[in-house]
């Protein structure tokens, strides 16, 4: 079997490119998870990797197909649901999206799991970004997640807004309680956002609350290069003049979750209509053993 140290040099030889555009946190959460001892073999055999891989003992398997949903679906609030009934569109092939941070993604089906603390899938088409998993955030993006014209879809673990977008300590005091509703009220309090009337929808099979926010269209007296929105506590939201943020809020499992749609003012309708796809696609699943 491949020795730790064997495994971490050839993998950060592999992400060498990538290296200096990933947080250091989601670069550790990688080497954390490889299989690399017997005592962490009960991690991976839960889904089998896709694309060209490094020889850290697990074989490459089959990418999927997915399938892009028309423009139609662009004001659709109510997304994604339980598995079909038919067996056979359920893939048995499953890809970590922790395994591609800092990558381009080949098109299909991908798993967030640890060290984010809920187990989620759903199908990618191709194009797009892996930002990577960490344990407050999880996102693909258009543009390899550069500001200001990427297009996002982040899964968010929000600990606190901002009373005042344009200070990076202007974090609200005391930190928002811990519910869904606490999120959507401090949410609608924004500073320099608009927000729409939140509203009951469901995620994924899952009673949510839906809501957008619209960031202001200038900069104005603002030094940020966007307004600050909200926090994990080790990453922020910083919201381009003019991007419109979709939004679902829910709780599961203890855990309050945030589904954001990021739409900058650049972005192309083809853009937004495959991320709708992937939202179509979401699907929760129980935490692995």
């Amino acid at each position: 079997m491949t020795s730790d140290r064997e495994t971490t040099r050839v993998v950060r030889e592999w992400v060498g490119e990538f290296e200096t555009q990933l947080p250091d946190r989601v670069l550790d959460a990688v080497l954390d998870q490889l299989p690399i001892t017997p005592q962490r073999r009960r991690w991976w055999p839960a889904f089998a990797f896709a694309g060209p891989l490094v020889p850290v003992g697990v074989a490459a398997a089959a990418i999927l197909v997915a399938a892009v949903l028309g423009l139609n679906l662009l004001g659709r609030v109510d997304v994604g649901g339980p598995d079909p009934s038919d067996p056979s569109a359920t893939p048995d092939v499953r890809a970590g999206l922790l395994f591609w941070s800092g990558r381009d993604l080949p098109a299909g089906e991908y798993v967030v799991d640890e060290p984010f603390p809920l187990r989620l899938r759903f199908t990618v088409p191709d194009g797009w970004h892996a930002f990577g998993v960490v344990d407050g955030l999880a996102a693909i993006c258009s543009n390899a997640c550069e500001l200001p014209d990427r297009v996002g879809l982040g899964f968010w673990v929000v600990s606190n807004v901002y009373a005042d977008a344009c200070d990076p300590a202007g974090e609200v005091e005391p930190p928002i309680a811990a519910g869904v509703e606490d999120l959507v009220a401090a949410l609608t309090s924004l500073p320099r956002h608009e927000a729409t009337t939140p509203r009951s929808v469901t995620i994924g099979g899952q009673p949510a609350t839906y809501l957008e926010l619209t960031a202001a269209a200038e900069l104005g007296d603002c030094a940020l290069p966007g307004f600050r929105a909200w926090t994990t506590g080790a990453d922020v939201r910083d919201s381009p003049p003019g991007e419109r943020n979709r939004l679902w809020v829910l709780e599961i499992d203890g855990v309050r979750l945030m589904v954001d749609l990021a739409i900058p003012a650049t972005a192309r309708d083809e853009e937004v209509a495959e991320l709708v796809a992937v939202l179509e696609s979401l699907r929760f699943e129980p935490a692995g053993d």
